[in-house]
């Protein structure tokens, strides 16, 4: 059973193409280069550049899992993508599904926590002055 699940894992790592860098990075670089360009670099920066350095894997991870569910039966026709765990028959449509799943729900955990750091100082703001009108 152990060896199962370590075999699962693997599909499932190669799945989201998290064997493959590239085009994560690809994601990230310009979400950090605009973090670097909007001032000085702080603590909360910092937390942002985690958050889309996260973000940029899980989902890119999801988008190639997404792609392999709905191309499945052509990535079975084409040479250079017939070794891919879901074309090939290593794990189940369900279990990519549960994948795809399971990705999008922590992307929106991790943004959820983003918009909220984001959105606080103005939710304040706009919370403030409704007050100090109606006072």
């Amino acid at each position: 059973m152990h060896k199962q699940f370590k075999k699962k894992i693997s599909f499932l790592w190669k799945l989201g193409r998290y064997n493959k860098p590239e085009g994560a990075l690809l994601l990230f670089l310009p979400c950090a280069w605009g973090l670097f360009l909007s001032g000085e670099f702080t603590i909360i920066k910092l937390k942002f550049l985690v958050l889309f350095f996260i973000g940029a894997f899980v989902m890119r991870g999801a988008g190639c899992t997404i792609n392999d569910i709905v191309d499945v039966k052509i990535d079975r026709r084409v040479q250079r993508t017939k070794s891919r765990p879901l074309a090939s028959r290593k794990i189940s449509k369900s279990t990519a599904f549960f994948f795809f799943n399971l990705s999008t729900i922590f992307r929106f955990i991790s943004s959820s926590e983003l918009v909220t750091d984001c959105n606080f100082p103005k939710f304040r703001y706009y919370t403030l002055c409704f007050f100090i009108s109606i006072y």
